[in-house]
């Protein structure tokens, strides 16, 4: 990867891991108003805080937003944000204003840039016929990605 592209990948990071990290800080101790929406998001953020899952999404935003910002387990928190990312995105493209419609949008298409650019990490569960590893070697492989990640990332 060229030095500019790598840049540029690195503040879609910093930038994605910044927003969610905010997003959920911002529900604990509220130091911007929290939006509600309209319609059905409206109807959604208060069905999803009576289940008292809402703080769990939240506490979600914050783990993966500190290690998108800090470059830990990128691939694993891109895959643990997504969903979170693309409902968001859905919710508010159909039922909410301009600004939300915006910045959602936004975060699923860095979401998924982040995606192509961390493929390598994800190829191999594409695989139709994954090939079996004994159980012996699992430790030693987990060692080697280790180490070829590692040389990637120097």
């Amino acid at each position: 990867m060229k030095p500019a592209e790598n840049y540029i990948v690195q503040a879609i990071r910093v930038f994605l891991g910044a927003f969610y990290l905010t997003s959920g800080l911002n529900y604990f101790l509220l130091f911007f108003p929290q939006p509600r929406g309209r319609g059905l998001t409206a109807e959604y953020v208060d069905v999803v805080t009576r289940m008292h899952v809402f703080p769990v999404i939240k506490a979600l935003d914050i783990v993966t937003g500190v290690c998108l910002i800090m470059n830990w387990f990128t691939p694993l928190m891109l895959v643990l944000l997504f969903p979170v990312t693309f409902q968001i995105f859905y919710l508010t493209f159909f039922n909410d204003r301009l600004m939300a419609k915006w910045n959602h949008t936004r975060n699923l298409v860095f979401h998924c840039i982040l995606f192509v650019v961390y493929f390598r990490h994800f190829a191999r569960l594409f695989d139709l016929r994954p090939v079996r590893e004994p159980l012996k070697d699992v430790g030693r492989a987990w060692r080697d990605r280790r180490e070829e990640a590692r040389d990637v990332a120097i």
